[in-house]
């Protein structure tokens, strides 16, 4: 079961980094959208990144690729 802090999932990258930020939910890329039988949840959410730094830095690095806006091509 993921991690709670005041009412919110904490985000299991920013756990690994040693930091508690809520997880941004459906507005993260690496959110998987539940259905009619089953809640939605993190992709990594049975992740033990305690081993692999290293992946939690890469993943948090992509992420924030993917939410940044894309300046314009010239």
């Amino acid at each position: 079961m993921a991690a709670r802090l005041n009412d919110a999932t904490l985000c299991r990258l920013e756990q690994a980094m040693g930091r508690s930020a809520a997880c941004p939910e459906g507005h993260c890329p690496f959110w998987e959208p539940g259905g009619a039988v089953l809640e939605g949840r993190c992709a990594f959410e049975e992740v033990d990144f305690a081993r692999d730094l290293d992946t939690a830095r890469w993943l948090i690095g992509i992420r924030e690729r993917v939410e940044s806006p894309t300046p314009p091509v010239a």
